[in-house]
């Protein structure tokens, strides 16, 4: 770590990261006075230090980035559910799911949905699996042996 005056800056390669909560800060840092901590006002501020700071590869960036992304994702699928269904409306479905299942599956349907357009605010969606043809189209041993490229091969 190079320190100048104030101002912290990584080795080449790296990237800053604030030890205490993680979060990366960047190639160039001013170490200056802090009031919150945590999202709680601290009572006297505090003076950052580089020891505050650590190292990371610049390629590890990504990885926090998206934990800190995943972290956030249980709380804004339940922001959505709560658009349409309270904590106690939720309860009352769930115990009536036997006896009301059309309506449990609307609600559970629509959490799915929730779950679904959380992702995708975040940018945590997961690519599309290819599809996989019908078993009738999969080769199989003998449509192999069959293929034109293999009976020139026997020849």
């Amino acid at each position: 770590m190079i320190i100048e005056g104030d101002y912290i800056y990584p080795e080449k390669g790296f990237i800053l990261r604030r030890k205490f909560d993680g979060e990366i800060v960047g190639k160039k840092y001013f170490c200056g006075y802090l009031y919150y901590r945590n999202g709680k006002k601290l009572d006297e501020p505090y003076l950052e230090k580089p020891e505050d700071f650590n190292e990371i590869p610049e390629d590890m960036e990504k990885v926090y980035e998206r934990r800190k992304l995943e972290d956030k994702y249980p709380g804004l699928v339940d922001t959505l559910i709560r658009q349409k269904y309270s904590q106690s409306d939720e309860l009352a479905i769930q115990r009536q799911r036997d006896a009301k299942p059309e309506k449990f599956q609307e609600y559970y349907d629509y959490c799915e949905e929730c779950k679904k357009e959380a992702k995708r605010i975040l940018g945590l969606e997961e690519p599309e699996p290819e599809p996989t043809p019908p078993n009738d189209e999969q080769p199989t041993e003998e449509t192999i042996e069959e293929s034109p490229e293999n009976q020139e091969k026997t020849e």
